[in-house]
């Protein structure tokens, strides 16, 4: 055992996009079983489960999770499968999994049965981490993804529940048998400083489109004619590790949205691999974003919506601790001394913060709504070997602007149909109000769901004014921005020199809070005021950000 003790400076966490993961067509799988075969892949082991062998997605006898993309043991324990057999769907949660299978109860004979041509598979976003390509013995995550301008982040806390009590036979007044109960993950927040507005998708849930300024996306297709899912022979010349690709006719509005090219030197895949219900011949590049004089080129446009449905969006964070040089030491050993990874997956942004004030950067906080915590295997490669932040995908600091924050300076805010040139703060949150909860059948104590309830968004502002419209408008009984196109929306824009953006409108607004206090200094009077508007009417952010989820 070492005596070197974890310090703070050995610490990372890194974005691991959740998104919908196909595992192929029954017609082009090559499943290699172990056990009892039972039928069409599925075999009996690990204590009576049933598993099914994850299938072909390279054309041939490749499989691309046996022999390319061996999922992480354990991560997918708690979610859900998709079974698509002769067009009708099941839905099962997930017990357990190893490198190439996942695990289920219930008899053999009564679980769908994956054999005919266009049957598949299909694990479901919620929870469920994006792997990675592998590196010899080692298997990963699609870790190696920024944060962002990271001020303060604190890790979602597992907190176990232990159950005290008093058995049948008397004598002492101390408790005589201890369990323990669930497991509950919570805690989780972060903020940064908005070098981009990209994560008011996590808290909006939705997308309604995505296009690339200056040039649209690459008309060039990424696959060569009758190729599936893999990319060893690429069409595109500028197609490369970390190169993000697109579909460009049928962007689904709930992800995944862009895609990422990953490389082991032999083969190069797109992860997560498309959907059933896409071509590959309809993905194309995004083609790269840079700067010219000063100002953002081939900028993604994107336009968020809200999510109506029991689903948002959810990402996982990779936490790691490492001893000594990260150059030296980056997978979990076998001791548990030098390299400590965990897991937070379904990360479901609970409430987001905008802040603007004075003198200051703005800012979004965001707390979480987290669904477990898992503790990497042995031989888990953590951040796919990325030693150096600037490798870190989505890091541009060859693009000084893509680093500078929005400033309270960058803004511009209207109301009751005027610009407010004298507000010195302001601040919206977005609440989605998520409800814990948790299933009989969930096979496992820590996994829970959070399901969505009423959505809020409250604005608060403060300000000199100049005249007494704030008060009218509080005792006022008239709805602001009653339709679409009504001047009077509420308008919060914030532009970067470079020309990044963040713009969201709201209509149907009422002034529910108004103070007008007495300065004890008798300097300005400070008025703060409290808006919470019905209606998202616009929300458009114009970004390098590449959003996968």
């Amino acid at each position: 055992m070492t005596n070197e003790i974890w310090l703070g400076s050995g610490t990372s966490v890194t974005f691991v996009p959740e998104q919908d993961l196909f595992f192929g067509y029954e017609s082009a799988r090559a499943d290699v079983t172990t056990g009892t075969v039972v039928a069409n892949g599925k075999t009996t082991a690990l204590n009576g489960l049933v598993s099914y062998a994850m299938g072909n997605r390279i054309s041939g006898t490749t499989s691309v999770i046996s022999d390319t993309c061996p999922m992480v043991a354990g991560v997918y324990a708690g979610c859900i499968a998709t079974f698509s057999v002769s067009g009708v769907t099941t839905n099962l949660r997930i017990v357990t999994n190893d490198s190439t299978k996942i695990y289920f109860t219930g008899n053999a004979s009564e679980l769908p049965d994956v054999s005919s041509t266009g049957d598949y598979i299909i694990i479901q976003s919620y929870g469920a981490p994006c792997y990675s390509i592998g590196v010899g013995s080692y298997t990963q995550l699609l870790s190696n993804n920024w944060l962002g301008l990271v001020t303060t982040i604190t890790p979602p806390n597992l907190e176990v529940e232990m159950k005290q009590m008093n058995l049948a036979l008397g004598g002492t007044r101390n408790f005589t048998h201890q369990y323990k109960g669930i497991e509950t993950t919570s805690g989780g927040s972060m903020e940064v400083n908005a070098n981009h507005g990209a994560w008011l998708y996590y808290a909006l849930g939705g997308v309604s489109s995505i296009a690339q300024a200056n040039s649209g996306f690459s008309t060039a297709g990424v696959f060569a004619s009758g190729d599936t899912m893999t990319m060893t022979t690429p069409a595109h010349a500028d197609l490369t590790t970390d190169t993000f690709v697109i579909d460009n006719t049928g962007l689904p509005t709930d992800g995944p949205l862009f895609h990422k090219v990953v490389s082991n030197g032999a083969n190069s895949i797109m992860l997560p691999p498309a959907l059933p219900t896409e071509n590959t011949g309809q993905f194309v590049v995004s083609d790269t974003i840079t700067t010219s004089s000063n100002e953002i080129s081939k900028g993604l446009v994107y336009t968020f919506t809200e999510a109506n449905s029991s689903e948002l969006p959810s990402f996982t964070l990779e936490h790691t601790i490492e001893k000594s040089a990260p150059t030296a030491r980056f997978a979990v050993d076998s001791a548990g001394e030098e390299v400590f990874t965990r897991f937070y997956t379904g990360n479901r942004v609970n409430t987001l913060t905008m802040t603007a004030t004075e003198n200051m950067e703005l800012t979004m906080s965001l707390d979480l709504n987290s669904k477990t915590t898992l503790k990497a295997p042995t031989n888990y490669r953590s951040r796919m070997g990325v030693t150096d932040e600037t490798a870190l995908a989505n890091f541009r600091d060859d693009k000084t602007e893509f680093l500078t924050p929005f400033m309270f300076s960058d803004g511009t805010i209207s109301l009751f149909g005027q610009d407010y040139i004298r507000l010195t703060n302001m601040t919206l949150t977005i609440n989605n109000n998520l409800q814990d909860k948790r299933f009989i059948g969930n096979y496992n104590k820590g996994t829970k769901d959070a399901l969505p309830a009423q959505r809020t968004y409250e604005l608060t502002f403060s300000g000199l004014v100049t005249d007494d419209r704030l008060y009218n408008e509080l005792i006022s009984d008239t709805e602001n921005a009653q339709a679409a196109s009504d001047s009077s929306r509420i308008k919060l824009h914030f532009e970067k020199d470079d020309g990044e953006y963040i713009k969201l409108e709201f209509r149907k607004y009422m002034l529910g809070v108004n103070s007008w206090p007495i300065p004890d200094d008798k300097g300005p009077i400070m008025v703060e005021m409290s808006i919470m508007p019905l209606r998202l009417e616009l929300a458009e952010v114009k970004t390098h950000w590449h959003l996968q989820g």
